[in-house]
Parts: C-alpha cells; sequence; structure tokens
C-alpha cells in the first residue's frame, strides 16, 4: 500500500504515513503509486542550461576577437578574452568536456587576447612615438 499523499510505500498494517503523517485507511486512490519524476524535463532543462552557457562563452570570444582588431579599443578586446575563457571553464567545470560553442567561443578568447595585447602594445608605441615627435617639435621652436 502507498500513502495517498506522498505516495510512500507504506508496510502491512500501517494506517499512518511516518512521512507525511496522513491517516491512510485503505489503498490509495487509482494511479498514485509513487513519487513520479519526470527526467525528460530535467534533461531538457541541463540542456538548456549547457546551450546557455556555450553561448555566453561565444558571445564573450567574439566579442573579444572584434575588440582586439579594432585598434583603439583593444584593450577591451585583451580584457574580454579573460571572460571568454572563463565562461569555458565554467561550461567545462559544470559538463566535463569543452564542445561545440563554447570550445569555440574559448578558441576566439585565445585568440582575442593574443591580438588584443598585440594590438596594445602596438597602440602604445604608437602613441609614445607621436608624443615624443610633439616633444622634439616643441622643443625646436
Amino acid at each position: 500500500m502507498f500513502c495517498k499523499n506522498c505516495g510512500r510505500q507504506l508496510d502491512e498494517g500501517e494506517s499512518y504515513c511516518p512521512v507525511c503523517g496522513t491517516l491512510n485507511n485503505g489503498e490509495a486512490p487509482a494511479g498514485t503509486t509513487a513519487l513520479e519524476y519526470d527526467f525528460n524535463a530535467a534533461d531538457s532543462a541541463n540542456e538548456q542550461l549547457k546551450n546557455q552557457m556555450a553561448g555566453q562563452a561565444l558571445k564573450w570570444g567574439i566579442m573579444s576577437l572584434a575588440f582586439s582588431a579594432s585598434g583603439c579599443l583593444s584593450l577591451l578586446g585583451f580584457i574580454f578574452s579573460f571572460i571568454a575563457k572563463s565562461k569555458a571553464l565554467s561550461y567545462e567545470r559544470a559538463f566535463g568536456i569543452l564542445e561545440g560553442r563554447a570550445r569555440v567561443g574559448r578558441i576566439l578568447g585565445k585568440v582575442g587576447f593574443g591580438l588584443g595585447l598585440g594590438m596594445t602594445i602596438y597602440m602604445a608605441l604608437v602613441f609614445v612615438i607621436a608624443f615624443a615627435g610633439a616633444m622634439a617639435d616643441l622643443s625646436m621652436m
């Protein structure tokens, strides 16, 4: 016999459920055999979380690459690359393997890191050279 309130299996002769305390006189209503879980809903929620996390890694990877190549905003691309790699690492920790969009996001983050670092250094050198040239022009006047 099963509890008509919580679905726990009762021993013969138990009239009260030891879990929820409900009085059970006779058999439980038809269709009540035990707690039923919707495993498809859990798998669907897990897949939705997986897609969301992979999409975030890819989004930050794309932004990293785009900003890194922009010149003036290359420092932002450099920063976004860390975020992309962090999102990919979170995905890998949650699901055990890096695959699909999360993997592409991490790769784009790595490329964005290299490009952002290079472009940031290049822009700093251009600024220093331009500043030195301007100072030299001022001293000649």
